[in-house]
């Protein structure tokens, strides 16, 4: 993949801690090595979506399935990033959250 190639020629390299299944699937589809989360010495970036941001930018996250493993993933990371959208006057606006 060509974005691989860039991330590994400038010394980054992609491991995913899925949190599910279905996850773990799309990343190794989309050539993605993934680990446990007890197989990584620390985990720099949680990247996650959002179920509904409202007009503060304050986010929901739902109740699925794998909300606990995203937890337990999301409290082990250095830094967490949601992803979501909302529509303000029918104009959809993207909203990405940053956490220390």
């Amino acid at each position: 993949m060509h974005w691989e190639n860039t991330l590994n020629k400038k010394g980054f390299s992609i491991v995913g801690v899925p949190t599910s299944e279905r996850t773990k699937k799309q990343a190794n589809d989309l050539g993605i090595t993934t680990k446990g989360i007890d197989e990584v010495d620390r985990i720099d970036w949680t990247i996650d979506g959002a179920d509904q941001i409202d007009q503060n930018c304050q986010g929901i996250k739902g109740g699925g399935g794998a909300h606990l493993w995203e937890k337990i993933v999301a409290i082990n990371s250095n830094r967490n990033m949601w992803l979501g959208s909302f529509l303000l006057c029918t104009v959809p606006w993207y909203v990405i959250i940053i956490m220390r």
